[in-house]
């Protein structure tokens, strides 16, 4: 049985931080959220099909049959005009004087078609109901150290102490490299840490230029 179509986008609206910088206030730019799945051939056939209650077979044999008949007119030079698109042919390069009388080279000159939206796809496009969601993007990577995980308490074990917030880092430009700059929301203990959460050391001077030379250790 085949999937309903339902008139209806789901927009996606991004921080734009580059215009927020220049103009000093906030802006967004939307993209739609596209399905996970595509719309094929057989696709439409098989809504055809359920609309005309026809075979899927023989609407599938009509669509086939008008895509190469359309495809065929634009290869002839003529501009294909439905209520879903409008194709024209185009070509593009160039020539020099000399190159006139001689073979077309195909490398250098293309021709193709360029689509438009007719008319049913641009009053579907305006029919359709938008839905607007915010979309956060993360602005750069976030590296958390976390341990083992406790084992499991007994009835025989010592209360345990607090649980210490993870240490985080975020990675920042030095010495030409991406290091990072540890932070976390109480002291760092100096006994006992793992050795993952001490901070890199200084990058070599001949290794300034590398983006990876700063690593923890």
């Amino acid at each position: 049985m085949s999937r309903p179509i339902k008139p209806q986008l789901r927009l996606k609206a991004y921080r734009d931080y580059l215009q927020s910088r220049r103009t000093g206030t906030d802006a967004y730019y939307l993209r739609v959220h596209l399905q996970s799945t595509r719309i094929d051939t057989e696709e439409v056939a098989s809504h055809v099909a359920s609309r005309l209650n026809i075979e899927p077979a023989q609407a599938l044999s009509v669509l086939q049959t008008a895509w190469k008949v359309m495809a065929e007119a634009n290869a002839q030079g003529f501009v294909v005009n439905t209520p879903y698109f409008r194709s024209i042919p185009m070509a593009r390069g160039t020539l020099k004087p000399e190159e006139l009388t001689a073979p077309i080279d195909r490398d250098r000159i293309s021709v193709y078609a360029a689509i438009e939206q007719g008319p049913l796809l641009h009053q579907a496009m305006n029919d359709t109901q938008l839905t607007l969601f915010s979309q956060p993007a993360p602005v750069g990577p976030l590296i958390t150290f976390v341990g083992s995980p406790p084992a499991t308490p007994t009835a025989n074990d010592a209360p345990s102490a607090p649980v210490r917030p993870a240490w985080w880092a975020a990675l920042t430009s030095s010495c030409g490299a991406r290091t990072p700059t540890w932070a976390s929301p109480s002291p760092r203990p100096t006994t006992g840490a793992p050795s993952s959460s001490r901070p890199p050391k200084s990058c070599p001077t001949s290794r300034r230029r590398s983006t990876s030379s700063c690593r923890p250790r």
